[in-house]
C-alpha cells in the first residue's frame, strides 16, 4: 500500500536551489514590493504571482528561474537538502 503523502510545505525551489520560506520570504518582500508582511508565505507568494502573472497552480506554466516552486515535507531528503542561503535544513 502507498504511503500518503505530505501536503506540508518545506522549502520552495527558486533559481534551481532548495530556499527555506523564511528566506523566500526576504527574497520577494523587497523584489515583488509586498508591503503587508504579516502574512503567511504562500499569501505573499500568492500576491507575487498575481503581480507577475504566474498560474502558480500550474507549475508547469513557469520555471524556477521565474518564481518559486513547492517542495512538500516528503519530498526532503533528509542530510542532502538544506537552504541554498542559510544553510540550514528545511
Amino acid at each position: 500500500m502507498d504511503q500518503p503523502k505530505s501536503t506540508k510545505i518545506a522549502a520552495y525551489f527558486y533559481g534551481e536551489q532548495v530556499v527555506c520560506p523564511k528566506c523566500i520570504r526576504e527574497l520577494v518582500v523587497p523584489f515583488y514590493r509586498i508591503a503587508d508582511t504579516g502574512r503567511t508565505t504562500e499569501s505573499i507568494l500568492d500576491e507575487a504571482a498575481s503581480v507577475a502573472g504566474i498560474d502558480r497552480a500550474d507549475e508547469t506554466s513557469f520555471n524556477t528561474r521565474q518564481f518559486p516552486k513547492v517542495i512538500y515535507q516528503h519530498e526532503i531528503i533528509k542530510g542532502l537538502d538544506s537552504c541554498y542561503l542559510c544553510l540550514r535544513e528545511p
